[in-house]
């Protein structure tokens, strides 16, 4: 194919119809055989979350785990005994061994 002038290329440009068409056949090849099917989007597929979207999620997944760890633990207070003999002891600074 020669190359074209440019009042042809000027004509061409208002008709707006390309003097080639590629094949049908080029058309699968370039474009792909086959229809992907819908379930391997699963696989392939992504979905955009925006940052503040996550880190919000992240915080309240965090709070609920930590909210949901920290049950007070039952405590049977027949369980406490007084003290049978309290020896208090003054340590100061100078005397304390290291």
């Amino acid at each position: 194919m020669e190359p074209l002038r440019d009042d042809e290329l000027d004509v061409l440009l208002r008709e707006g119809e390309p003097r080639w068409r590629p094949s049908a056949m080029l058309d699968r090849r370039v474009r792909g055989a086959r229809r992907p099917r819908p379930w391997e989007w699963l696989w392939r597929g992504s979905v955009r979350v925006p940052v503040p979207v996550i880190l919000g999620l992240l915080v309240a997944l965090l709070w609920w785990q930590r909210a949901r760890g920290t049950a007070p633990a039952e405590i049977d207070m027949n369980q406490f005994r007084p003290v049978e003999q309290l020896e208090i002891k003054l340590i100061r600074s100078g005397d304390a061994q290291r």
